[in-house]
């Protein structure tokens, strides 16, 4: 058993009813009643806007106090998320929410929510609109209106932090000040699969409340070690909802708000990674991201998950490369819904230089897990030569400033020019070079070795197909969600 934390600030709201007979719930529900119960935020805002319908509420017993030695639970998730109470409906405007109340300004296309802002274009019917919408909402809203590099105040979560980490030479300080900010408000879990005198060192340097663990034995001959220590540290994580994050990711508290909330409406949620500093070689990685969010999103080093629903899937493979696309892909076969959210941005440390280049050709020979993307990637070098050989200037300038464009309406969907600095774009080109080199070279390696070198060993396979999962789970029959 791993330490309690100090405190906990939990996300859901104190008074807890029923959403159609306001009966009062006197425990702490799941995370599968939390779906349940969301318009027990609006109640909650009414209360906390007005006096006599708080000491109301009291007397009837609809607000579970909290308990001395803990610090006040957080009255309304957009307090959780814009740490401050002055954008909570009060009076009549949170009463009309609690009842999903919606309106459109006169002689203006835009809406008010439930928290009493304006939405411009939001696109849902006025009576749809949930308060889970309303949550997500509303971290967009604060994106666009400030944007945080730092993670300097981490709270009201209530989910798990798995981090599967391997290293050679002990981490910086850096990762452990960030953990242990993190350990007093959250389940951390990290699996560490480095040699010993490594592992004794983070020993030392994690707080008691952290669950500094290695991989199970099970795991320790897998291929994939990072699949194997998800795998290990999923069977320690307690909380439903589980955010597997590489050591060099850095969420917030908006970002972990936000990203609790959509696991509420999907079993595996994919964020958006930038990198902040920006050197050059990450600026020519933000290149990929901004043309990979025009093609079904990013892959970032993180990723949220309901720990129910790979329970339930078995696992997932340890013996691949791409092993958040075998994770995605696992979930979805089994029945589960998966997400790719372009404005939930996720903060990332760059690499190494040296990392980098070390990189190139593996993430290239993930290529192989999706055919189609891999025939676009081979076509580009012989396209080029055949263009430089007959001197086509026209139609080479051509395919540079599509390349151009497209990376343009990657950087500015989803409000991506917060993050996104626009030298990325102007990159993009080089990048789509440096992917059309490496594809052929990881299809070499693919013919002569067998596969991708990685970590002393021969990696085969870069993914699981998905209609091979899903006819494993027919044949298994493994439990689905209708």
């Amino acid at each position: 058993m791993h330490p309690e934390p100090r405190y906990r600030v939990r996300l859901e709201p104190p008074v807890l009813c029923d959403t159609i007979d306001e009966k009062p719930i006197h425990r702490t529900p799941s995370f599968e009643q939390r779906r349940q119960l969301v318009r027990a935020h609006d109640l909650n805002a009414a209360a906390s806007g007005d006096p006599l319908a708080r000491e109301l509420r009291q007397g009837m017993g609809l607000v579970r106090q909290p308990a001395v030695d803990e610090r006040p639970a957080v009255a309304n998730p957009f307090e959780a998320l814009c740490g401050s109470t002055d954008r909570l409906p009060v009076g009549d405007v949170a009463r009309r929410a609690g009842k999903g109340y919606c309106r459109a300004d006169e002689g203006s296309p835009s809406r008010r929510d439930v928290t009493g802002h304006r939405w411009v274009g939001c696109g849902v019917h006025r009576h749809a609109r949930s308060n889970i919408e309303a949550i997500i909402a509303a971290g967009r809203f604060q994106l666009s209106a400030s944007h945080r590099h730092d993670s300097c105040s981490i709270k009201c979560v209530s989910l798990t932090y798995l981090v599967p980490l391997r290293r050679t030479r002990c981490c910086d300080d850096d990762l452990f000040d960030y953990l242990n900010r993190l350990a007093a408000n959250a389940q951390v879990i990290l699996v560490d699969g480095s040699p010993e005198a490594v592992f004794a060192n983070h020993v030392r340097r994690c707080d008691p409340a952290i669950i500094h663990i290695p991989v199970d034995l099970e795991f320790r001959n897998s291929v994939n070690g990072k699949a194997a220590g998800v795998m290990t540290g999923l069977r320690r994580a307690s909380n439903e909802a589980v955010v597997i994050a590489d050591d060099d990711v850095r969420y917030d508290a908006s970002s972990l708000a936000r990203l609790e909330a959509w696991l509420m409406q999907a079993d595996v949620v994919r964020p958006q990674n930038y990198f902040a500093p920006l050197p050059w070689h990450a600026c020519l990685d933000t290149a990929r991201t901004l043309i990979n969010r025009m093609t079904g999103g990013d892959w970032p080093g993180t990723l949220g998950v309901r720990r129910s629903r790979i329970v339930r899937a078995g696992g997932y493979a340890t013996d691949v490369l791409f092993e958040n696309l075998e994770l995605v892909r696992t979930i979805v076969a089994s029945g589960g819904v998966a997400r790719c959210p372009l404005d939930l941005y996720v903060h990332r440390k760059p690499p190494q230089t040296a990392h980098f280049w070390s990189q190139r050709v593996r993430q290239a020979y993930d290529e192989l897990a999706r055919p189609w993307r891999l025939a676009v990637w081979l076509s580009v070098a012989p396209l080029t030569g055949a263009l430089l050989w007959r001197g086509a200037w026209g139609s080479l300038m051509l395919g540079i400033v599509a390349v151009w464009l497209l990376a343009a309406a990657g950087r500015s969907r989803a409000g991506g020019r917060h993050v996104f600095p626009f030298r990325a774009v102007v990159a993009a080109p080089l990048w789509v070079a440096e992917r059309a080199v490496c594809t052929w070279l990881a299809v070499a390696a693919a013919a002569t070795l067998g596969g991708i070198p990685y970590h002393g060993r021969i990696v085969a396979a870069a993914a699981t197909p998905l209609h091979r999962l899903r006819a494993r789970f027919k044949q298994s029959g493994a439990p689905s969600r209708a």
